[in-house]
């Protein structure tokens, strides 16, 4: 009887060790398992549409006027995409014997370098390069004139300053002022206007998507106890 009473604490006391022991893990023997996740690639692009409406001169006249953009942003360092405005002048017209309004549009490729542009606040030099025409409009009816000499075509290369707020991740707000340099219009002499030089300035939005970017599977170790 007594032999069997000491085996089984024998045994007992055998078990509760094997048990402990193996609830026991050193460090130099943990497991390591590689693991795969998904990480995002060192890239970013985005695409966005963006409306301004911008203030400036003709001549030495006020002008208002109205921008819209299709930009694509790469990388956060530079815009490209097409850009299109409309204008209006209340350039002065009495010379005319009908009443008047000087107004025209333009267009073209946009180019747009990005200073600082994973900031909340950066800045960006825009340039615009493209064509378009001026002349005039009855101001009754607002028809176009069949008579050419009153519709000039001109080239135009348009630079700029911009102040660019990160609003969120869809919107973004824009300040600025541009300079266009066009080549000389005519009119048919029919006003003392060379050009449609002048500085105009700007408060606009982009609404789009900003932070597009790809992803790569990458493997990473995952320590298990």
């Amino acid at each position: 009887m007594k032999i069997n009473i000491i085996f089984l604490l024998l045994v007992t006391v055998g078990l509760y060790g094997q048990n402990d022991q193996e609830g026991y893990i050193e460090f130099s023997e943990k497991k390591v398992d590689a693991a795969e996740t998904f990480s995002s690639g060192s890239g970013t692009h985005g695409v966005y549409l963006g409306i301004q409406p911008k203030f400036g001169k003709i001549g030495d006249d006020n002008a208002l006027f109205f921008t819209g953009r299709l930009g694509y942003v790469t990388n956060n360092k530079l815009e490209i995409g097409i850009s299109g405005s409309g204008f209006y002048s209340d350039h002065n017209l009495s010379n005319l014997n009908r009443r008047k309004v000087l107004t025209g549009a333009y267009g073209g490729l946009h180019f747009e370098p990005i200073f600082f542009g994973k900031q909340k606040v950066h800045m960006s030099v825009p340039v615009m390069i493209g064509g378009g025409a001026i002349g005039f409009l009855d101001r009754d009816d607002f028809d176009i004139d069949p008579y050419d000499d009153e519709w000039d075509p001109f080239f135009l290369v348009e630079p700029g300053v911009n102040v660019v707020f990160k609003i969120s991740n869809i919107i973004q707000l824009e300040t600025g002022i541009t300079y266009r340099m066009t080549s000389d219009v005519l009119l048919g002499n029919q006003l003392n206007l060379e050009n449609v030089n002048g500085l105009s300035f700007g408060v606009g939005l982009k609404m789009g998507v900003f932070n597009l970017g790809s992803r790569k599977m990458v493997k990473t170790n995952v320590s298990t106890e």
